[in-house]
Formats: C-alpha cells, sequence, structure tokens
C-alpha cells in the first residue's frame, strides 16, 4: 500500500513476468487498496477520535457516547423507513407490464429494420446453423 515508486516495481514484476497483465493487477491494487481501503480506514480513525474527545468534552464514557450515535443513527433510519410506502400490487405490476411493452415495441421496431436488409436471409440462416451446432454439441 505505500505508493512510493510503485511503477518501478511493476516495471521490474512486468520484466520477470513477461506479461502486461501485471500492470492489470497492480493497477487495481492502488485504486481498491490505497483510494477506496485506505479512506475508509481513515474515515473510521477519525470518526472514533472525534467520538472521544466528544465524550472527554461531556464526561460520558466513550462506550456510552457510541451507543448514543448508533441509537440516533438507527432513529434516523426508521424515520426515513416509517416515511417510505411501499406500493400495491396492481401499481407493480401496471409498471411491470409498460416496461414489457416498451421493450416489445423496441425489439419490433429493430426487428422490422433488420428485415429490410437484403442480407437478412443470409445472416439468419448463418445463426440458425450456429444454433444447431451448438445444441449438438
Amino acid at each position: 500500500m505505500v505508493v512510493n515508486n510503485w511503477m518501478v516495481i511493476v516495471a521490474g514484476y512486468t520484466y520477470v513476468s513477461e506479461s502486461h497483465w501485471v500492470r492489470c493487477f497492480f493497477i487495481l491494487y492502488h485504486l481498491t487498496v490505497v483510494v477506496f481501503v485506505l479512506n475508509v480506514v481513515q474515515a473510521f480513525v477519525i470518526e472514533t477520535f472525534m467520538s472521544a474527545v466528544e465524550a472527554e468534552r461531556t464526561g460520558d464514557s466513550l462506550l456510552d457516547s457510541l451507543l448514543q450515535q448508533a441509537r440516533q443513527r438507527d432513529g434516523m433510519r426508521d424515520s426515513v423507513i416509517d416515511g417510505y410506502e411501499e406500493p400495491d400490487d396492481e401499481e407493480l405490476l401496471g409498471k411491470l407490464r409498460w416496461r414489457v411493452k416498451k421493450v416489445s415495441d423496441r425489439r419490433m421496431t429493430i426487428l422490422k429494420k433488420v428485415r429490410a436488409t437484403p442480407s437478412f436471409c443470409c445472416i439468419r440462416i448463418l445463426l440458425l446453423d450456429f444454433v444447431a451446432a451448438r445444441r449438438v454439441m
């Protein structure tokens, strides 16, 4: 996770392994670990430190302060959940029918455009042969 001269390490591993996939691995590792994981860990440490400072200022113990913050977060989550109304079955079925109709209409327009091309028959025969060959395997 140290960022000092990581390009030199990548170049060495690439030279030894003779593969360019090493570069992809190191870039993905850098993005996930250095950019994402270290920020999450750092945020956790800062949040804990700020909770300890707040607890020290109010005279509470750190555990009591953390429990109080957890209760506040649960209260906010419950208020959001209480305000949410679940849609009924008819509304969901209506949306689903609308989406299915929209997709089928889009497919029909594409199919009409494809059928209008002269090479459609040749492509169709090739695809049917390919599918038949795959089913035999």
